[in-house]
């Protein structure tokens, strides 16, 4: 928790997508559509920034809503959704899934975060759609354990970002232990 996971991945990213190639469009969800709302607020808000490094695209004048906007050319854009909400008539190209619940140590929220995933979200996707889920790891069934379980755990990469430095991480970082 608290290292940039949600700026990075929720925020920049969506509107780096977009602005590379402006078809693709992103379904991003939150456990709360009060928060994926307000990441979906500020992807918009890098799109309008004087600093947006992608000047061709530019924001849809038909379509500006914060939870749900579309650029120009190309129409691809953001549709932001609270985990456990409908989004049926959405496709998309990427799927960005921050935080699937909101406690972690509920069972039943776990249950419910996997359920939506399976019949709702991962069949909203397009063709070679990619998937990011982010999230602290805080019980061996959350949504990235229950992947990491699925039957085509082997098409996913997992990458795991500790909270503290251990030897053999994925990053290749130097370790502090011994230090």
């Amino acid at each position: 928790p608290r290292f940039a996971k949600t700026t990075t991945c929720s925020q920049l990213f969506p509107a780096w997508v977009v602005g590379r190639d402006s078809r693709r469009m992103v379904i991003l969800a939150n456990h709360s559509s009060e928060l994926a709302a307000s990441f979906s607020r500020k992807a918009k808000g890098y799109i309008e920034s004087t600093l947006w490094p992608f000047p061709k695209i530019t924001l849809s004048e038909d379509s500006r809503a914060v939870h749900r906007w579309n650029v120009t050319p190309g129409g691809g854009g953001l549709f932001s959704v609270g985990v456990g909400s409908g989004i049926t008539g959405v496709g998309c190209d990427y799927l960005i899934i921050d935080d699937p619940v909101n406690d972690a140590l509920s069972e039943t929220e776990r249950s419910q975060a996997w359920d939506w995933y399976t019949q709702v979200a991962f069949p909203r996707t397009n063709a070679n759609a990619r998937i990011l889920v982010v999230s602290a790891r805080l019980a061996q069934d959350d949504l990235p354990g229950r992947l990491m379980e699925s039957e085509d755990a082997d098409l996913w990469r997992f990458v795991s970002l500790a909270a503290i430095n251990q030897e053999g991480n994925e990053l290749g970082l130097e370790s502090e232990i011994g230090r």
